[in-house]
């Protein structure tokens, strides 16, 4: 019985040795004011949207950077390893970037380590016509979306009783 639950140990040890980690290109929506700046500028529409978050699509996104310098809070330049890239329905739940996952075996890490040197040399790119990283603006603890300089009707009637 011991050499079955030592056997199941190994296997798990290899298992997790073999896991590959990436870099997912991650939207904080705890800071995300929602203009959308982000999804317009994406060439390859990896970025979507719903009523409450603004998301990443892992297997779409190229890693270009084109959406961090326009984001005018920030919120879109986040970044996790991951063994699993999050779907966008579970973004779509989130109020918070999850925390980092720390599960992850030390031989994968320093693989993490290497995407994470080519990542920083891409924001590095992507942010030097900007002064350096966005910051969120003061109001961007509390998200809201300005429907009315966007060139959005907001729900009611039009002149003749019709509902838009």
């Amino acid at each position: 019985m011991a050499a079955v639950g030592q056997y199941e140990r190994w296997a798990r040890r290899e298992d997790a040795m073999n896991v590959q980690l990436t870099k997912q290109h991650l939207n904080d929506p705890d800071i995300c004011i929602r203009c959308d700046t982000c999804e317009e500028t994406c060439l390859v529409h990896a970025v979507t949207h719903d009523d409450n978050n603004c998301v990443v699509k892992a297997e779409v996104c190229e890693k270009c950077m084109e959406c961090i310098t326009p984001c005018p809070t920030g919120a879109i330049d986040n970044w996790r390893v991951v063994s699993r890239p999050y779907t966008i329905e579970e973004q779509f739940t989130w109020r918070e970037l999850p925390p980092p996952d720390k599960t992850a075996p030390e031989a994968t890490l320093a693989h993490a380590e290497a995407l994470g040197d080519d990542v920083s040399e891409l924001l590095h790119h992507a942010h030097r016509g900007n002064g350096g990283s966005p910051r969120p603006s003061p109001s961007a603890s509390k998200s809201t979306i300005n429907l009315y300089n966007r060139g959005i009707i907001p729900p009611g009637v039009d002149a003749n009783g019709a509902p838009h």
